[in-house]
């Protein structure tokens, strides 16, 4: 900062993820805002990009992603910090987004200096992991909560994205920052100035499985198509398994809505205008449970800048900004049939959905957006440089 001698005026940071898509959307935006603030930004990902080539002035530095689960803690370590070992002379700070980085980035931490994001609630996706036997899920919980957190102790440096985080980590040992997940203010500045003109969409880009709200969903589609002839659901091709997804698709077949109920491939974040200005409605159908209970969705927020009223499940969180901005309704996950009330109250009062959309996006603008905690992240990023203290501020 200017005028105090022990500040750096910029900086170059390492951003590290391995096993993200190509431009997820919290590390994209991430390492663009760092870049527009001056300084110089270098990712290290498994990502379809060339080495060296530069995007709104971010450098990539790739490596060859690994396919199949069982080889990731073999062949993603060696992968990456070979690609990562070449920057270490040019980088200031390393922030890493990934668990299975943590032990390998103790070992860098004691060269450097590093910042453990910790964007997930890791040890409760142990509980509803598909893949997990059901008998294990509940060991690797403890398992993982107590590793994470006796690992961190020795990075020091943490980035959280929700309060509930401060009870898996001993805080006395750690500098630590609430970086939440809003949506950026592109996605603002790209929305479409035609909703009153728009084909009724009902939208879902989230993840599918049996415990995020998935099958409370459908239910409600089909109530709603049988009583709008016109509306169409939009949800994303992104299961947890296989099988999953069969089940779903043979429903679909079954209620004979194939044309009605579509599934979408996932796309890259910078894609994501185009799926917004296309729907009329976004949805968070999220279920009441501990891990959905804590979570602050991004979903929320792209609806949000985009002007799209919203319907979510009735958890503290999404109905406190529900209510609090007039910008949606809120349904009984438990009770598919008020999901599919809330949605048809919308299709059956245009204007009071395109209203509910602009106060949404009034309160994005003022209170929701990426960009408005760059500031306390870049002063985040100073402190760890000089060694301040720090102490992190809660409120959302």
């Amino acid at each position: 900062m200017p005028g105090d001698s022990g500040r750096k005026s910029t900086f170059s940071i390492g951003i590290v993820t391995s096993i993200h898509p190509d431009f997820d959307s919290r590390i994209w935006k991430h390492a663009k805002c760092v870049a527009a603030e001056g300084h110089t930004v270098h990712i290290v990902c498994p990502w379809d990009v060339k080495l060296n080539e530069t995007r709104d002035g971010v450098i990539f530095h790739p490596f060859r992603r690994v396919q199949h689960r069982w080889q990731r803690p073999f062949l993603i370590p060696l992968r990456l910090l070979t690609v990562l070992r070449k920057l270490y002379s040019d980088l200031d700070i390393v922030h890493f987004h990934d668990i299975d980085l943590l032990p390998w980035m103790v070992v860098t931490a004691r060269k450097m200096k590093v910042i453990y994001d910790v964007h997930e609630n890791y040890p409760d996706e142990m509980l509803i992991r598909h893949w997990i036997p059901k008998f294990l899920r509940r060991p690797l919980y403890f398992a993982v909560r107590s590793t994470q957190r006796w690992l961190s102790n020795r990075i020091k440096n943490l980035v959280f994205v929700v309060p509930s985080q401060n009870d898996d980590f001993d805080l006395r040992r750690c500098r630590r920052i609430f970086i939440y997940n809003y949506a950026s203010r592109e996605l603002m500045s790209a929305a479409a100035d035609d909703y009153l003109r728009r084909q009724p969409v009902i939208l879902f880009p989230g993840a599918q499985n049996q415990l995020t709200g998935t099958w409370p969903l459908l239910l409600a589609a089909k109530e709603v198509c049988a009583q709008h002839p016109d509306v169409e659901f939009r949800l994303s091709d992104r299961f947890t398994s296989r099988q999953f997804r069969d089940k779903v698709v043979c429903q679909i077949r079954e209620w004979r809505l194939e044309d009605r109920i579509k599934l979408l491939p996932t796309i890259p974040s910078y894609r994501m205008p185009e799926m917004l200005n296309a729907a009329t409605i976004g949805v968070v159908p999220d279920e009441r449970l501990p891990q959905q209970t804590k979570a602050i969705p991004r979903k929320l927020f792209e609806y949000m800048a985009a002007g799209l009223p919203i319907v979510v499940s009735d958890l503290p969180f999404l109905e406190s900004v529900v209510n609090e901005h007039h910008c949606g309704l809120t349904a009984r996950p438990e009770e598919p049939a008020t999901f599919a009330e809330a949605i048809l109250k919308l299709l059956r009062d245009p204007q009071l959905a395109a209203d509910m959309g602009r106060a949404g996006q009034r309160a994005f603008e003022s209170h929701f957006s990426w960009e408005s905690q760059i500031p306390r992240l870049m002063e985040f990023y100073e402190d760890i440089i000089t060694d301040v203290a720090h102490e992190p501020v809660v409120t959302v």
